[in-house]
């Protein structure tokens, strides 16, 4: 197109609801051309025409034929403009023109010219091919001259008009220099035996020897060399982009870095970055049957497209494909493409192979034909986040049930809430305390905006520690390791206390028996007391003529108040009530000794201390206490250590979210109880003369002792009053705890997971989302780094019609993952260990060039530890932008123009069993077009009818989500005007 027209063309779009006005401009913008042209000459004459007089006649009639072409453009864009601008969705009031004239200002009245436009839809619906006619006249001299151009829609600008948007259809550097690290891998013998290289150092003589042998990778390395992974980074492009960057020595085209072997392993690993359409993966028919638009995929860069396996049918496209990426001769050579064929084919014949697996679309697909076109591009900004948005730091994981989230963020404390978000609406952040958030109950009811932003500066990585997809490095993350906080994104416990604890129980348990005037006591039978006074006589007083071995005696004296006659009761029932009261004070002999001690004494007489009693009878006295630790039975107790007893109880984990790597604690609860027997022996002891008595008077007076009142052999004696046997236990109940936990990630999981600094959430944290469930109500969830999608995601939806009645926007400012654990196939520990944390031992990558024994692909060395994620499903807007923060050297292609990030994949797509069809149902729009399974390799003969793979096939399905999605999207996502439709192809000559 001619800059002036091109020009006027833009003025003119602001006036599209304007019909005559839009077209009149571009037919004066042709009549100024052709008046520049002819208006030297619009005197002369048919009989002094010379040539140059004809070719500028000839000139200004292709000029209105180019301007009839331009009419019919500026028609379609009014008439076919938004839903309705692909060829197959236009439906056209005309398809010719008539003769329209054109008006010459300043020219004679003899001149004229004209156009007339015919336009036809090529059968496909790919194209209008128009015929445009342009005349001019004047004296009879006359000019025609036709053009025929292929006209294409204008494709709209918005990407929610579209299945799929890409820029990239490659991974990014950085991301391949995460997932390739330097590294060694442990490999038995029956990997070496499978491998097609010979391992250095290998002395394996069989398949079932054990000696331990390994290969040293160097990893992928950044710069702009053949080789070198910034080749990922630029669009596919024989002047310079990745057609024209092969590694050298490259078994085939379709090879884009490589990695070499070490230690003497002299090999080279020749690795893909660019992703391919394979049989299975399906654009499917919009939901609606289009009815809200064809969606489409649009890619700035060129397809690779590949039938899989010989004979097989190549990707199905129910959706118009477009790409911004168009052939050249400069895309000729090995395994070079057709010039009507805008995009790869993944031809091996021509490489070498005998069969070719060949690369087109389906025959089945609506649209098998690959256009150039404008469309959309990913958003640059960051997203607009509003003020009753939960924001969360660091690791954010988040389960949404309806209108109920439940979140835990370890790093989204009540110190980072206040100093960062004081103003959000505080029922985000239910639960949270000094150490986070922790299965938090979220009410989502007035939320439409879930964050989870990076928490303090990030960390910067190399690639020669990069780990993982981000390059975050891990700290501790190895297979086999316990989980702890130092080595886990998330750590939940619980744990009731442990430890030891005794309780006590005592008694001194009676018949009961009260004595009654006239009773001998010591006859009497009374549980755990023994009475062994010998009488008890009437009357309430005392003398000296009472005998100590009478129960009256105990009466008169052991209550300072006087006379009991229920005193033996009374002291038994204070006993029994300390003995329950207060089982732990009585628990030893010279416990329970003290306590009865200090009942007796407040009854002894006033000389009870002194070392010789005031008289010789029993107006001295004085009770005393013995208490002896029995070895046997006695008065029915029975001494024992006791027998422990240990019960056994499951501690549940904190949760069953099977996102987690739950495990189990238990409770060992053992009890002991220890039984003594302990028996207090009660005596009275009176004053006694300690020399013979005449006539009943002691001959030494002043010379008495305590005694029982017997002269000369009653010295230091006593006379028995009562005994009691106490029964002491002590129960001790001992708690061992292990620990239940629920921690992310499984220490079996091979993935190596963003950390933060030295893998602690200390000091920083990246904003990662962890995400899964229904919402019910519309909503925008942002990552300030990486969404990653641990199970369906969606909003709710009408059954009936298969609609959605809300919906999701899902953005990862850097990518958008889908969660896909594996564990190793082999458990041995010394090949776990030799074996870099991120991988499996065995695994043979690089290592052989022909069809492996079954089981020994490098895939089967990784074992799906969820089988509940195949066949997932996520329904919304995702977006995966590549504009967060770098965290690793972003290595850019030759010129720069790279991002680094911005994927849409799933973690360990090549490895693992399959997983069935990942289906995006809405727009999936992403810088890089990661893949998110692998094919693996199969014999080159005919007859092949599937391919084996790991991960996932891909299946998206348009859904227009724009009316749901207007008052929650954060980003823009369309233009002020749709694209422009546009000039395909042209061919001119002379006649009609």
């Amino acid at each position: 197109m001619m800059p002036s027209l091109r020009n006027a063309r833009r003025r003119a779009e602001r006036r599209r609801g304007d019909d005559s006005g839009f077209m009149m401009i571009y037919v004066l913008m042709v009549v100024g051309i052709i008046t520049t042209v002819v208006g030297a000459t619009l005197t002369v004459t048919t009989a002094t025409i010379v040539p140059s007089v004809q070719a500028s006649y000839n000139q200004a009639a292709d000029a209105a034929a180019q301007g009839g072409l331009q009419a019919f453009i500026a028609y379609v864009d009014a008439n076919c403009g938004g839903a309705t601008s692909s060829v197959a969705a236009c439906s056209l009031p005309t398809n010719y023109s008539g003769t329209v004239a054109i008006p010459t200002p300043g020219a004679a009245s003899s001149y004229s010219s004209s156009y007339s436009w015919l336009a036809v839809k090529d059968p496909s619906n790919r194209y209008f091919r128009v015929k445009s006619t342009g005349i001019v006249k004047q004296n009879g001299i006359s000019s025609t001259k036709v053009v025929v151009g292929d006209i294409v829609g204008g494709s709209t600008l918005d990407l929610l008009d579209y299945g799929l948007v890409t820029g990239f259809e490659s991974q990014s550097s950085a991301t391949v220099l995460g997932d390739w690290p330097a590294r060694t891998i442990a490999l038995d013998c029956a990997a070496v035996d499978a491998a097609d290289y010979p391992i250095k150092g290998d002395k394996c003589t069989s398949t079932t020897d054990t000696f331990l042998n390994s290969i040293n990778w160097s990893g992928a390395s950044p710069g702009t060399a053949a080789g070198k992974v910034a080749v990922c980074n630029a669009t596919f492009d024989a002047k310079g982009g990745r057609g024209n960057n092969t590694p050298p020595k490259a078994p085939n085209p379709y090879v884009d870095w490589t990695e070499a072997g070490l230690n003497g392993n002299n090999y080279t690993n020749f690795q893909p970055c660019q992703t391919s359409w394979g049989s299975m993966t399906q654009l499917r028919t919009p939901i609606g049957n289009g009815a809200d638009g064809a969606g489409g995929y649009f890619s700035n860069d060129a397809l690779l497209i590949s039938n899989s396996y010989p004979g097989g049918p190549g990707p199905l496209f129910n959706q118009p494909v477009a790409t911004n990426w168009q052939y050249t001769s400069a895309d000729a050579g090995i395994c070079g493409l057709a010039p009507s064929q805008n995009y790869r084919s993944f031809n091996l014949q021509c490489a070498g192979y005998p069969i070719e697996v060949g690369g087109a679309p389906s025959t089945a697909s609506k649209y098998p034909a690959v256009t150039v076109g404008q469309g959309p591009q990913l958003p640059t900004g960051n997203p607009v986040i509003p003020a009753n948005a939960c924001i969360y730091a660091g690791p954010t994981r988040v389960q949404i049930n309806g209108n109920t989230a439940i979140v835990t963020s370890p790093q989204t404390t009540t110190a980072w809430i206040a100093a960062n978000a004081p103003t959000n609406p505080a029922q985000c952040y239910t639960g949270a305390t000094a150490s986070g958030m922790a299965l938090s109950s979220v009410d989502l009811t007035s939320i439409t905006v879930l964050v989870a932003n990076d928490n303090g500066s990030v960390p910067k990585t190399t690639p020669a520690i990069a780990h993982g997809s981000s390059g975050w490095p891990t700290t501790g993350q190895k297979l086999g390791a316990t989980a702890s906080t130092s080595n886990s994104l998330f750590y939940l416990t619980n744990a009731p206390a442990g430890g030891a604890t005794t309780t006590y129980a005592d008694g001194a348990t009676d018949k009961p028996y009260t004595p009654a005037t006239g009773d001998n006591p010591s006859s009497k039978t009374d549980g755990a007391w023994t009475p062994q006074w010998t009488s008890f006589s009437s009357g309430n007083n005392c003398n000296t003529n009472t005998a100590t071995t009478d129960l009256k005696l105990f009466n008169c004296y052991i209550n300072p108040a006087g006379y009991s006659a229920t005193a033996y009761s009374t002291f038994k029932s204070t006993v029994q009530a300390a003995l329950a009261a207060n089982p732990q004070n009585y628990q030893t002999a010279a416990q329970l000794q003290t306590y009865l001690q200090s009942l007796l004494t407040p009854g002894n007489s006033a000389d009870a201390a002194s070392t010789a009693p005031t008289y010789t009878d029993n107006r001295s006295h004085r009770w005393k206490v013995s208490v002896a630790t029995d070895a046997s039975t006695t008065d029915g107790c029975t001494p024992t250590g006791g027998t422990p007893s240990t019960t056994n109880t499951a501690i549940p984990t904190p949760t069953a979210d099977p996102f987690f790597a739950n495990t189990p604690g238990n409770s060992a609860v053992t009890v002991q109880t220890a039984t003594a027997c302990l028996t207090a022996s009660i005596t009275l002891q009176i004053g006694t003369c300690n020399v013979a008595l005449l006539a009943g008077i002691c001959v030494n007076v002043g010379n008495y002792v305590w005694g029982n009142g017997t002269a000369l052999l009653g010295g230091g004696l006593s006379v028995p009053q009562f005994k009691v046997t106490a029964t002491p236990q002590a129960t001790t109940t001992t708690t061992v705890i292990t620990t239940a936990t629920s921690t992310f990630p499984s220490m079996s999981d091979a993935t190596q997971y963003q950390m933060g600094k030295s893998g602690t959430f200390g000091a920083s944290g990246p904003g990662d989302l962890y995400i899964e469930g229904t919402a019910a109500h519309t909503m925008a969830v942002v990552a300030q780094d990486d969404v990653v999608v641990t199970g369906n995601l969606s909003g709710t939806v009408n059954a009936a019609t298969n609609r959605s009645t809300s919906a999701l926007q899902i953005i990862g400012q850097n990518n958008v993952h889908i969660y896909h654990p594996v564990q190793c196939r082999i458990t041995n520990a010394t090949e776990i260990a030799t074996t870099d944390p991120g991988f499996c031992p065995d695994d043979i990558t690089g290592l052989y060039n022909s069809i492996v024994p079954n089981g020994t692909r490098p895939d089967q060395q990784y074992v799906n530890m969820r089988s509940d994620l195949a066949g997932l499903t996520i329904r919304g807007v995702v977006m995966a932008l590549g504009n967060a923060e770098s965290h690793i050297t972003c290595p850019q292609p030759p010129g720069g123009g790279g991002t680094c990030g911005g994927e849409f994949t799933v973690d360990n797509y090549s490895r693992g069993a399959p997983l069935s069809y990942l289906t995006e149902i809405g727009t999936l729009a992403m810088s890089h077009h990661a893949p998110v399974g692998q094919e693996w390799e199969v014999s080159d003969t005919t007859g092949q009818s599937s391919r084996p793979y790991s991960g996932y096939e891909m299946a998206q399905q348009y859904e227009n989500l724009k009316a749901l999605l207007a008052g929650v999207s954060v980003l823009p996502t369309q233009s002020p005007t749709s694209a422009m439709w546009h000039i395909l192809s042209i061919s001119t000559g002379s006649g009609s």
